[in-house]
């Protein structure tokens, strides 16, 4: 848990390092899509996701967000909770895709997976 959230924490670092001041102009909106398990008996997983990154993205776009290609913008998670299911994990997958390609998602954030969604295989 300690090595996702830090990795995850660091990820949001980098995106913050191109921070821009406020010119009071509507910004653009960058939409970052991933499927979670918020429930079920990987959720555990899935907690900063519903705590910490809210608060964390409420206060970046306080700033006006990030710059891509020298443009701010806002950025906005869409989180689908996958039930710590595989099937549903994959079926959230395939609609953030399809949402990347109606473009209502920007950026697809890979999952997490936890031991339940991993299957071992004999060598």
């Amino acid at each position: 848990m300690n090595k996702v959230l830090l990795m995850s924490l660091a990820l949001m670092l980098v995106l913050s390092v191109s921070i821009v001041g406020c010119d009071g102009t509507p910004l653009p909106i960058v939409v970052v899509g991933m499927s979670r398990s918020l429930s079920g008996s990987c959720a555990r997983l899935g907690q900063p996701f519903e705590t910490i990154y809210p608060i964390y993205i409420d206060r970046l776009n306080a700033i006006d967000g990030i710059i891509i290609d020298g443009q701010p913008c806002k950025v906005e998670l869409e989180v689908l909770n996958d039930g710590s299911d595989k099937d549903s994990l994959i079926e959230n997958t395939d609609a953030l895709i399809q949402d990347i390609a109606d473009g209502g998602v920007h950026f697809l954030w890979g999952c997490t997976p936890c031991a339940e969604f991993i299957e071992t295989q004999a060598i």
